[in-house]
């Protein structure tokens, strides 16, 4: 209600159709190559009647959580002092301050993406706790699906276990572990998107402008009512 931006109409529609008319309904309307995991979550809220006020709280618990955990890493990798001074930093970061109070996926990927780092150095770097790399792997395709933004700390993920530990990962049972929930959890998205999308890929072919789904889908409905469907 009231002025609103135009992403944010569209994913607290999306929202709303998931609540009222199911999930793979929502995924197919109003920008199927948009980010859905936190649509799916905020349709929780439709469901129960308490729809856009609690989306927009959720921005806000999100916002805050990042900023903890911003401490928790400093403290991790420096001390606490570092900590307080980058969680500072980060409480008056302009654009985590100017998108708390948009229904947009910029902060909930900011909170998915501190709290990836923060689990992966204390779960593999340090060794205190091997089995939150299972919650690593499933935070990752959370946060892909939640967003493309999250897609470069997947990479960078990637090239800290080839770089700093010389495919020693590979002998780590818990890296295994992660990968195996990472594949699970993407396999009924890959499944549905081949059925409704014909590519399992659509996704992030369309997110990326490239891929055959993207160019069929596009080219039949050129400029914005294209994936609208108003």
């Amino acid at each position: 209600h009231g002025n609103q931006w135009y992403d944010e109409s569209i994913y607290l529609m999306k929202s709303k159709i998931m609540a009222e008319e199911g999930i793979s309904q929502g995924l197919l309307s109003y920008g199927w190559h948009r980010g859905f995991v936190m649509e799916i979550f905020w349709s929780l809220f439709f469901k129960i009647g308490i729809g856009e006020i609690a989306t927009r709280i959720t921005e806000l618990i999100l916002s805050v959580l990042a900023v903890f955990l911003t401490y928790l890493i400093g403290k991790e990798l420096c001390n606490k002092k570092v900590a307080l001074i980058a969680s500072s930093f980060m409480a008056v970061f302009w654009l985590s301050l100017f998108y708390t109070a948009r229904v947009m996926l910029t902060n909930p990927t900011l909170f998915l993406w501190t709290l990836v780092c923060y689990l992966f150095w204390i779960g593999y770097v340090k060794k205190k706790i091997g089995w939150v790399m299972i919650l690593v792997g499933a935070l990752l395709v959370i946060g892909v699906f939640t967003s493309l933004l999250f897609a470069p700390l997947v990479i960078l993920l990637g090239l800290f276990l080839v770089i700093s530990d010389k495919f020693a990962f590979l002998k780590n049972k818990w890296f295994y572990g992660a990968i195996g929930v990472a594949i699970l959890l993407t396999t009924p998205y890959l499944v549905w998107s081949s059925s409704h999308l014909e590519s399992p890929f659509a996704y992030w072919g369309a997110t990326l402008s490239v891929g055959a789904t993207y160019d069929k889908v596009f080219s039949a409905n050129s400029g914005i009512t294209g994936y609208i469907n108003f």
